[in-house]
């Protein structure tokens, strides 16, 4: 995994996922669409899950209930990185958190950041809500 930081930070048009990904395949960012930008065609997953398939990827999605269920979820202890979704520190132009995608991995029960691709390195506001596995 070589980190990779995301280059748009604009509402609505992030591309967190997209420097994960990056992250994960050890691409430059340019290299991986930004998703969110067909989000009209596609839901932002599927999006990436198509691109995923030409590379011949794929990938793996959990959501949780509820940030409890993802903090006490045995995970096992796996040093793969995966993409970790959840709420933002930031928050949007009409005062609701943003959604951000980080880097990290299954520790145990629950999971721990190994790389925020925002300059900011703040990491997400509370716990992971879905966890995504490339495979």
């Amino acid at each position: 995994m070589t980190p990779v930081y995301q280059v748009v930070m604009e509402d609505g048009r992030g591309d967190c996922l997209r420097a994960c990904i990056a992250s994960i395949l050890d691409l430059d960012v340019l290299d991986v669409p930004n998703f969110i930008e067909d989000k009209e065609r596609h839901p932002v997953h599927e999006a990436a899950r198509q691109w995923l398939k030409t590379r011949g990827k794929g990938m793996v999605s959990v959501a949780f209930r509820s940030a409890e269920d993802a903090a006490g979820a045995y995970v096992g202890y796996d040093p793969s990185p995966l993409v970790l979704i959840g709420e933002s520190h930031r928050l949007a132009s009409d005062g609701s958190r943003k959604r951000h995608a980080v880097v990290g991995v299954a520790d145990g029960y629950g999971f721990r950041i190994i790389h925020d691709p925002h300059p900011s390195g703040l990491g997400l506001f509370g716990e992971a809500e879905q966890a995504v596995w490339i495979l």
